[in-house]
Order: C-alpha cells, then structure tokens, then sequence
C-alpha cells in the first residue's frame, strides 16, 4: 500500500490542498511559489543554512493550509519563518537582522532601525510568530529528504555529482507542496531518480532488489513527485523540459499551472539577481490584525492519504551540500 498512516498530521491528499486554495488555484499556486522563492533567496542573504531555510519554507507551507492569503500578509508570515526556523534549528539571527534584510530582498531599499516602518514590522513579525505557533500547534519537528539523501547516495555508492543535482532537486521542491503530501525520504528518492536520469547514470544494487524498493519507495509516488519537480521546468528550451516526457513512466503533468513562472534548471543557475516584481504577481493582502487575541486551535489535520500535487518554479541553487561522509 503506497499510501499509508503517516507518522506526522502534516500530510494532505492533493485534493485537501486543491479544497484550501479557494477559487484562484493557478493564482494560489503562483502566490507559493514565488514567496518560497522569497524565502530562499532572503535566507541566503542571511547566510542561513539550507536546513534552516527549507524549514522556514515547511512553516510557511503548513500556517497557509490553515489560513488564507486574503487574512495575512505573505511577507510578513515568511519573515516570521526565517525568523521561528532559525531558533528551531539553533542557527538564530537576531529580529532586527532578519526584518531589515528581508525587507531589503523585497523592496532593495534599506530600512532604517529607528524608523516608524522599522517598529511596525517589528510589531507584527512579534504578533505573527504567535499566531504561527498556535496555527502550526506548536509541533516544530521537521524531518527533510537531506538526510535521507545523503544516505542512499552512499548506499549507491555514487559520487558529490549525483548527490549535488539530487541536492538541487530537493531544494526546488521546496516551491512545490510536496513537503505537505510525502515523507521526506520518497522526495529524496525520486530527487535521486531525477538526478540519475539526468546525469544517466544507472539505477541498479548490488543485492537484485528493484531501485524503488532499495529506496524505500513506490513507482507511483516516485512519478507523483518527480511530475512535480519538473513542472517547475516550463520553459521549452529547459532540457528538462524536453525529457520530462522520457524520464517519467506516467507521464501525468499537473494541470494546474501557473500562467508565467521562473524556469531553471538544477544544473543552470539562474540570474543571481531577483527584482522585488518577481515575488508579488498576485497583489500583497492586507496586514495581519493588530489583535493580541489569537485564534482558536485548529482542527487537527486530516489523515487522508497524500497523492500528486500542485505543480510549481525553481529558485537559485543554494550552497553545495556537505561531503558525503559528513554526519
């Protein structure tokens, strides 16, 4: 059984997540992307460790299953989260570092630390982290496809060139709601699947077992996931683009595309330079209330099995990942 009880609530069927997103699902699905875009590219410029900045990513993704874009303002949520992971994952920054340089990845202005502007952002980032904690019910275990990565290229005896694309595929999943339908070690799978495909590399063990299974995984979910890593890819001239067609056994895109997005690929940079435009297609929603009252509990999270999700658009590689034999 491909699908079965996980070990954590946070996983969704992807017609949960196609319930939550309202009318506006290709806007919806834009507004994700480009904000976990921003998230990445703020955490970089923070200097914060993927691992961090990938968790950031998974808070922002669980607080929007339980609340709209229309009640909170986006930006604010995913300073908030840059600013929660990086306590969780005992890389803190300090509040005013994090509000001014997100705010410098947003507008490319600086923000003065006495100004009115400064104070206001300060307030809510206080009052969001909150509401945050309450939305998410204060569950901050993470578990991330890295680890589970590195262990099956070792396990495959690959090299740093295999484990440096799979890298990548991991990161530009973090624009997808995948952390939010499979265990961290199926996206790991087929981010090695992906990986193995582009540098044709062999997918074989040395104990005669079929791959998936020497990986812990499904066909199907391999292909559900792997659908949606390369939906980022839109562009044609992108080679994978082209061989999304070959690598995957079902061929099954997501029709829920966004009308543009940015395309990559996970062995070509893109521009290293992101203009404040290319985070805010949807307009921004309004502030989050000034209220001190919180919300109450939310419902716990539905155990319906997760699926294939919504597609979405890659972001600049982050740094190259550990060596191999690192703990």
């Amino acid at each position: 059984m491909s699908h079965v009880l996980r070990e954590s609530a946070w996983y969704f069927h992807r017609d949960e997540l196609v319930a939550s997103y309202g009318s506006d699902i290709k806007t919806e699905v834009l507004t994700r992307r480009t904000t976990c875009t921003f998230i990445q590219d703020a955490g970089m410029r923070l200097r914060l460790p993927q691992l961090t900045i990938a968790t950031a990513i998974v808070f922002f993704q669980r607080f929007f299953v339980r609340h709209s874009f229309r009640e909170y303002d986006r930006f604010t949520v995913a300073t908030t989260c840059l600013f929660l992971a990086g306590k969780v994952e005992e890389t803190p920054k300090k509040l005013r570092d994090v509000i001014q340089f997100c705010h410098l990845q947003r507008t490319k202005a600086d923000l003065h630390i006495e100004s009115k502007e400064f104070y206001e952002q300060k307030e809510a980032v206080l009052l969001t982290e909150r509401i945050v904690l309450h939305t998410i019910a204060f569950d901050l275990t993470v578990d991330h496809p890295y680890k589970f990565l590195f262990a099956y290229v070792k396990s495959m005896e690959g090299d740093k060139k295999l484990a440096q694309v799979a890298w990548n595929f991991v990161n530009d999943s973090l624009r997808t709601t995948l952390c939010l339908q499979y265990r961290p070690q199926h996206v790991a799978a087929a981010a090695i699947y992906l990986a193995c495909k582009v540098l044709k590399l062999p997918l074989d063990n040395s104990k005669g077992k079929p791959w998936w299974e020497a990986l812990d995984a499904k066909p199907d979910d391999l292909d559900h996931i792997a659908t949606q890593i390369l939906d980022l890819y839109e562009d044609k001239n992108n080679p994978l683009s082209a061989m999304k067609s070959t690598i995957l056994r079902n061929n099954t895109a997501d029709p829920m595309k966004p009308a543009t997005s940015w395309s990559s690929s996970p062995s070509t940079p893109p521009p290293n330079k992101t203009s404040p435009s290319s985070y805010g297609s949807p307009p921004p929603p309004p502030p989050p209330s000034t209220s001190s009252t919180l919300p109450p509990p939310p419902p716990p999270p539905s155990l319906a099995a997760p699926h294939s999700a919504p597609p979405p658009p890659s972001s600049p590689p982050p740094p190259p990942p550990p060596p191999l034999d690192a703990p």
